[in-house]
């Protein structure tokens, strides 16, 4: 394209194409531009206007009311350079801004307000119109009535002055920090009278462990409490009706009309019973001393389980119906029955017994027995029983030994020879026998002539018992 010297030294003068006036719009009530967009129009860079024609043609008919605003673009001289730059370094945000005004409607004039057009110099890119939409925008501009007369340039003063600058973003900032700080000021000020004007007066919870609830009650009377009481035992306190401890505790502020607690004492605490039965009277003693309980002692007892010595049981005295795991106050007695160990056994007479009969009772009694050598016996008959140690009827202790002796039976003896003997030759080996020397018959003085056993004759060879008396016959 020829610049813009080249083209009005080629081109004949021909006057300028007159600029048709849009008849003015109306506006719906309440309708206003916004304010961005005036802004977005105005930062548009205008082209320098012409000066003023000698004739001013008249104005083109109004158009169609569908007719579009880009119909009606008036012609631009080619004597005007290009007065946007170019399209690298155009924002591409001003495409976007331009054509958001093409829908917006025209804005609202006064039916006496003449409007006028102003000239908009096309941008090319590439063939194409940039600024075809702006100029369509442009192409209608409402001023204030002026009268026109002539030299008058009111056409062009369509864009008022813009207004002067607000205070700087800093200031505004720094303003609402103050306008904040007086306002917290304000706040904490007016919360610190509500508090000194509302609070409740506070008091120090006195020392009362010890003292009586009268006294207690009495020493904080002043203080608007709500004071309540609570019962328990304790050894530190033991006098009933004492104080123990207070809810809150001592040197705690507490406010007036709130529960002040008193933990009275309603005795000492209970001790649990332990189980004696089975130690030793020295332990079942030192574990009484430390519950504070008292200990006697009974008669002694036997007892097969609960060795001497021991504890065999146990009652608390005034109430015999307690056990191991109930509660007593401090100072009951308990009284103990010791243990003398196993009851003496009375030895059974075990004679003419078999020795399985007499295992069988020592062995209920808790006895032992222990056979001895056998014996010979002409009562007692063979494997019975001939006697026994300790006697019949004797006491002994549990598992204390009985000893036995069985008999053999009766001891046999073989009668020997004594043909031919005299007196003295017979007797001594008659004696030697194991018989006993009865009757003499005869004389001394002869020899030994026969034997006799309960008048029955005896001869050499037969068995007798040992001891048996034997009659002799002498000539």
């Amino acid at each position: 394209r020829p610049s813009g010297d080249e083209s009005s030294a080629s081109e004949p003068d021909d006057p300028e194409p007159a600029v048709p006036s849009a008849p003015p719009a109306e506006t719906p009530p309440g309708d206003e531009r916004p304010t961005e967009s005036h802004e977005v129009v105005a930062s548009v860079p205008l082209p320098t206007p012409a000066p003023p024609l000698e004739s001013e043609p008249e104005s083109e008919p109004e158009s169609e009311p569908g007719e579009e605003r880009a119909d009606r673009e008036p012609s631009v001289p080619p004597t005007f350079p290009p007065q946007a730059p170019g399209p690298d370094q155009r924002p591409t945000e001003a495409h976007a801004v331009v054509a958001s005004q093409d829908a917006l409607p025209p804005p609202a004039a006064p039916a006496d307000t003449p409007t006028v057009r102003r000239p908009v110099p096309l941008l090319h890119d590439g063939g194409h119109d940039v600024t075809r939409g702006a100029a369509a925008h442009l192409a209608e501009t409402q001023v204030a009535p002026t009268p026109m007369g002539p030299g008058s340039t009111a056409p062009y003063d369509a864009v008022a002055p813009a207004e002067p600058p607000s205070a700087s973003p800093q200031r505004r900032l720094w303003l609402k920090a103050l306008v904040a700080f007086v306002l917290l000021v304000v706040l904490a000020a007016l919360g610190l009278v509500g508090y000194l004007l509302l609070r409740t007066e506070r008091h120090e919870v006195p020392l009362l462990a010890g003292v009586t609830e009268a006294e207690a009650v009495s020493a904080v009377e002043n203080f608007d409490w709500d004071v309540q009481t609570r019962f328990e035992r304790s050894d530190e306190e033991p006098d009933a009706g004492d104080v123990i401890r207070t809810s809150p505790a001592p040197g705690d502020q507490l406010a007036e009309g709130e529960p002040f607690f008193l933990v009275l004492s309603e005795g000492p605490e209970f001790r649990t019973l332990p189980q004696l039965r089975g130690a030793g009277a020295g332990a079942a003693r030192e574990q009484l001393e430390v519950l504070r309980l008292e200990a006697s002692t009974a008669d002694r007892v036997y007892d097969e389980e609960i060795p001497p010595g021991a504890v065999v049981s146990w009652v608390v005295v005034g109430d015999e119906a307690k056990r191991a795991g109930d509660g007593v106050l401090p100072g009951t007695e308990i009284e103990l029955t010791l243990s003398r160990g196993p009851e003496p056994r009375s030895v059974p007479d075990l004679r003419t017994l078999s020795l399985a009969q007499a295992t069988g009772q020592l062995d209920e009694l808790g006895l032992r027995l222990d056979q001895a050598e056998s014996q010979f016996s002409n009562i007692i008959e063979k494997d019975l029983i001939l006697r026994q140690r300790p006697r019949a009827g004797a006491e002994v202790e549990r598992g204390a030994v009985v000893t036995v002796r069985v008999s053999k039976g009766p001891d046999f003896v073989v009668f020997p020879e004594l043909d031919g003997l005299n007196f003295r030759q017979a007797v001594r080996a008659l004696e030697r026998s194991g018989y006993v020397r009865g009757d003499v018959l005869g004389s001394t003085q002869g020899l030994f002539e026969g034997a006799r056993i309960n008048g029955v004759s005896v001869d050499t060879g037969e068995q007798f018992v040992r001891g048996t008396r034997v009659d002799l016959v002498f000539l």
